[in-house]
């Protein structure tokens, strides 16, 4: 029979997103200000934002007059008329110590799917169960995986950011195994107030700087200053879905055909019982 792979749906998605858009995907636990990031790197406030969860279900983020709709899969799809959706698309999740069992699901469908994870985590506890889980499960697919240390604002002073900044990168270089670690310290509730002109300070743990490098790195990532970086990134998405789905096959093939091993030594085995037992039958008449 041919395996149950979980993987093999994601690799039509992935295919068909070879043209569309970069899809960025951010996770983060509920209060970690992943909307409120969000807001400010559309430059206004197009999602609801608090202390309690905001965000039930996965949205799409696209480009258009400002509206909310289901697509054909039944997918949330929210238009927003910023400037970055005409270059890349986001993907709001639900918090990664919230979600139930669907909406995990969900989520973890997307992450395969993604060009480009950012991962916000609150500056006050970063690194909690739910978000070292969901690295764990992010590694297994090999994606790119930025950290924006949102809240940075709340910390005492520069050497405090920086520790936290040095705590999420050597934690992250073990959980992820890669040594490459871009993690960012960012306050996204002062730097949606500087792009609608109400604040401008910027000192050292405002977080505004830190913004700011966030948005060029995502920018020179996915739009090409890191040379050949955008089309081995659209490329890498199918082909990773693909090498899961051939390796998850290689496994379910094996374990069948230990299987089989294991049912054709049993029939051995109760043959040469039956030969031994017709052999005495033999000697007794």
């Amino acid at each position: 029979t041919t395996p149950q792979l979980e993987e093999l749906p994601l690799l039509p998605d992935a295919i068909k997103a070879l043209d569309e858009l970069f899809l960025l995907v951010i996770v983060g636990e509920f209060n970690s200000g992943k909307s409120s990031l969000m807001n400010a790197l559309l430059g206004g406030e197009y999602l609801p934002t608090g202390n309690l969860p905001t965000t039930n279900e996965i949205s799409v983020l696209r480009y258009g007059e400002e509206k909310t709709e289901r697509d054909s899969d039944g997918q949330f799809v929210r238009y927003v008329p910023s400037p970055l959706l005409r270059e890349i698309q986001l993907v709001d999740t639900p918090g990664t110590n919230v979600v139930l069992e669907r909406q995990q699901k969900l989520t973890e469908e997307y992450v395969p799917r993604a060009d480009l994870v950012l991962f916000v985590l609150s500056a006050d506890r970063p690194l909690s169960g739910s978000e070292v889980n969901f690295l764990k499960y992010i590694r297994k697919w090999g994606k790119k995986v930025i950290f924006a240390v949102n809240k940075v604002d709340m910390l005492e002073n520069r050497s405090e950011v920086d520790a936290t900044v040095e705590f999420v990168s050597s934690n992250a270089r073990d959980l992820l195994a890669i040594e490459d670690v871009r993690v960012m310290p960012v306050s996204a509730r002062r730097a949606l107030k500087a792009k609608l002109g109400l604040d401008a300070t910027d000192d050292e743990t405002a977080g505004l700087r830190g913004f700011g490098d966030m948005e060029t790195y995502i920018s020179n990532f996915l739009g090409g200053s890191e040379s050949g970086e955008p089309l081995r990134l659209k490329l890498g998405t199918p082909l990773g879905v693909g090498s899961a789905v051939l390796a998850a096959a290689e496994r379910a093939l094996v374990a069948e055909a230990r299987a089989a091993a294991d049912d054709i030594a049993a029939a051995d085995d109760v043959s040469a019982q039956m030969d031994a037992f017709a052999a005495e039958m033999a000697k007794d008449s």
